[in-house]
């Protein structure tokens, strides 16, 4: 089973809302959606890409207006950008642009993350992982630069920390690794613990007792999802 798999969580709504029950988390499993915390609340939401595109989400993150951004999975070398409303709002979450993409881009990413005004998107290019730098306005999200981190051969999961840093999940070997851009290198600094596929990492702030570093990592042999912080 090879799940595509995303996550974004409750940050970008402040401490106050996340320290009344913990974090809030969107996942993506392809086209379905859902919405959890640790508290044992699901939402699911399927088909959450209409239309008849059949999308599946592959990556988020949240722009600074605290929307989630998604970018699709690539077809024909380029992906749809959607951009998703009130993600964690009592409504629920609802496609912008009337559920049409708002924009597209070349750059063949498996996971993004701003830092500030700058999108990132990573890779896999086999021996190394690519970090793009991407356009932020729609509807053009095309890659304008990039970096590499040397010796991880597959990643899913990637959070931007700034100053050419990233977390990686490195799916190939099953761990987290911190990544340098800079030096081109990395170092492993945790075991996933399973057999793990697609994953999206978040590091959640100003939180209290919920900071820390995230992840939703597709476990291959239970074909579930899990949730969870390092």
């Amino acid at each position: 089973m090879n799940r595509i798999c995303a996550l974004v969580s409750l940050a970008a709504l402040g401490a106050s809302a996340a320290s009344a029950a913990g974090p809030v988390f969107l996942v993506s499993d392809g086209t379905t959606l859902f919405r959890g915390d640790f508290n044992g609340n699901l939402e699911i939401y399927q088909d959450f890409v209409g239309d008849g595109r059949d999308d599946e989400i592959i990556a988020m993150t949240v722009d600074a207006n605290g929307d989630v951004l998604t970018f699709a999975r690539d077809v024909g070398n380029e992906q749809d950008v959607y951009r998703i409303n009130d993600a964690f709002g009592i409504s629920g979450p609802t496609l912008d642009n009337a559920g049409d993409r708002i924009g597209t881009s070349d750059a063949r990413v498996f996971s993004i993350d701003f830092v500030g005004d700058q999108l990132y998107g990573a890779r896999s290019q086999g021996s190394h992982v690519d970090l793009k730098e991407l356009n932020s306005s729609a509807p053009d999200f095309n890659q304008t630069g990039s970096s590499r981190i040397n010796g991880v051969t597959s990643t899913g999961g990637m959070q931007a920390l700034g100053d050419g840093q990233f977390y990686l999940q490195d799916t190939n070997r099953d761990v987290l690794v911190f990544g340098d851009a800079n030096a081109n290198s990395h170092s492993d600094l945790a075991s996933i613990g399973f057999d793990g596929g697609n994953s999206g990492l978040e590091v959640l702030s100003g939180a209290g007792e919920f900071d820390g570093l995230y992840g939703a990592i597709a476990d291959l042999d239970a074909g579930v999802i899990r949730v969870g912080r390092y």
